[in-house]
């Protein structure tokens, strides 16, 4: 029974943000800022907590809560699944990657880092992966001499498979014009995200640039 016990996990209660996932136990909290501050915030207009990011004015965290809504209206279709990491395992590909993060994964990682100031610069790493995808198909089709509209197998499904292994028609064996097809309708579900938030975007990259400028 005292074994039992000693590997027992000890529940505690958790305050929780009532607008996003945070969640944060009272000990915890204390350990961290003392008994005087808190991490949330009681809201009496909606009688909600709410952590301090969500109830900050501050333009970059909320420039990038919408590059992270956009984000995640890209990754939620199963066609991001070779862009994420490591991007589009080919295994025909002769040439190890350089480590940079250029994938959907290391955008998500500059967003909340909040290293973007614009939309503009969120498209930008977006076009540069596209760039990264054709240059990576190229050099594939030139290492093993394959025409420009053939197949070859890739990965879609989590795991990179040998070429050998798949027949003709399975369905892991695309061609190269779908793969592109598939990261431009990722990329359309983005661009879709911010119709109609032009104003709300162009008022917070107006005002990050004045941080900047002031800074």
């Amino acid at each position: 029974t005292s074994t039992k016990d000693s590997r027992s996990i000890i529940q505690k209660f958790l305050r929780m943000c009532n607008s996003c996932p945070f969640s944060i136990c009272g000990d915890c909290e204390y350990q961290i800022l003392g008994s005087r501050q808190s991490f949330l915030t009681y809201k009496r207009t909606s009688m909600s907590t709410e952590c301090l990011n969500c109830v900050s004015n501050n333009s970059k965290l909320a420039l990038a809560k919408l590059l992270e809504g956009a984000w995640v209206k890209m990754v939620t279709s199963r066609l991001s699944v070779p862009f994420l990491r490591p991007l589009l395992p080919i295994p025909e590909d002769p040439i190890t990657g350089s480590g940079e993060n250029l994938d959907l994964l290391g955008v998500l990682d500059w967003i909340r880092s909040l290293k973007y100031n614009s939309v503009h610069e969120f498209n930008l790493d977006l076009n540069k992966i596209r760039n990264a995808i054709t240059d990576k198909i190229d050099r594939c089709a030139q290492a093993v001499a394959l025409p420009a509209d053939s197949s070859f197998s890739v990965l879609l499904a989590g795991q990179a498979l040998d070429a050998s292994q798949l027949s003709s028609n399975t369905d892991l064996t695309v061609k190269y014009q779908d793969i592109i097809r598939a990261y431009d309708t990722i990329l359309d579900a983005s661009f879709n995200y911010f119709c109609g938030k032009e104003f709300v975007v162009a008022t917070l990259e107006k005002n990050i640039a004045a941080e900047n400028a002031s800074i």
